[in-house]
């Protein structure tokens, strides 16, 4: 179980920074352009997915003493990287790097054994749910995967050539 989940963060960190790279090619113009997607742009689909992944690292660490959840993001409240990162495309870009690397770090960190246990939280409207740790861990690379495959259909129909989504592509 830990060698796959750990795989998918890995490529999830690769993926992101690949599509980042193609990102940072942009004219500044262009990131926020509105794509009439959910997010309304490029930058404002990378700042939700930036922001959902510092909100499940603060989930994460709560579920166990793992230092590398615990030290995500220098203690800044989730609303204050909320804003930054829906205001700055720098600030958002930066917030997506960061968390991945400690997504990825965080998964090297959790025993093997309790891939398995079970742990609770509270939806960002306050619903309480309990759910098996992996599953968590797969919602979180599987947001990542939804929000890039957004990201790179937006760049097709802008005429941007993009291919940073292949999983197969990271790992011979």
């Amino acid at each position: 179980m830990k060698a796959m989940i750990a795989a998918l963060a890995e490529y999830n960190e690769m993926a992101d920074r690949a599509m980042l790279e193609i990102l940072d090619g942009l004219d500044p113009g262009a990131l926020d352009a509105e794509t009439g997607t959910y997010f309304k742009s490029l930058h404002g689909t990378v700042a939700h997915l930036a922001w959902a992944g510092a909100l499940w690292l603060r989930r994460f660490a709560s579920f166990g003493e793992w230092k590398a959840a615990k030290g995500s993001f220098g203690g800044r409240e989730l609303d204050a990287l909320k804003a930054e990162a829906k205001a700055d495309w720098k600030a958002a870009r930066a917030l997506l790097v960061e968390g991945d690397a400690a997504l990825r770090a965080l998964v090297a960190e959790i025993p093997e054994g309790e891939f398995g246990k079970r742990v609770a939280y509270k939806t960002t409207d306050g619903t309480p749910l309990e759910r098996t740790l992996w599953h968590a861990l797969v919602q979180v690379l599987n947001h990542g995967t939804h929000h890039r495959g957004e990201i790179s259909a937006m760049l097709d129909r802008a005429g941007v050539e993009n291919d940073f989504n292949s999983f197969v592509s990271y790992f011979s």
